[in-house]
């Protein structure tokens, strides 16, 4: 199956495959457990976290498909995720500066990507 799926293909199906991680179906023994046992095994170079200069101290950890920032001084399964590209909607700019400002509305694949990682035991802190 590996030769057959590029890459990124692989990545999204691993996402997927865990966020069923808490599918009755999905453990030992369950209709879909010897699948997700051989979509895990598959060879996935997890992407690399964004980061800036503010960052740049900060360590990283590869949860599935992807990797989370470790942020200096805090335990050790909570991982901090960048917004990018990809990850919220486009919306128009704000008139006025409030003094809270929203939170960006984030893509479904951005919070299928947070919640395989929750299921896998960490919290995930989505950042703009």
């Amino acid at each position: 199956m590996a030769r057959q799926l590029p890459l990124p293909d692989r990545r999204a199906l691993l996402e997927a495959a865990e966020t069923l991680g808490d599918d009755p179906e999905a453990k030992d023994g369950g209709r879909l457990s010897a699948d997700l046992a051989s979509i895990r095994a598959l060879p996935v170079a997890p992407l690399p976290p964004l980061s800036g200069m503010a960052q740049a101290d900060w360590g990283t950890a590869e949860v599935g498909p992807r990797a989370l920032l470790l942020p200096p001084g805090i335990e050790e399964l909570h991982g901090v995720h960048l917004l990018g590209f990809g990850d919220t909607f486009a919306g128009p700019v704000p008139k006025k500066k409030k003094a809270k400002a929203a939170p960006p509305s984030v893509t479904p694949s951005c919070r299928l990507a947070a919640r395989a990682a929750e299921l896998q035991g960490w919290s995930v802190e989505l950042r703009a």
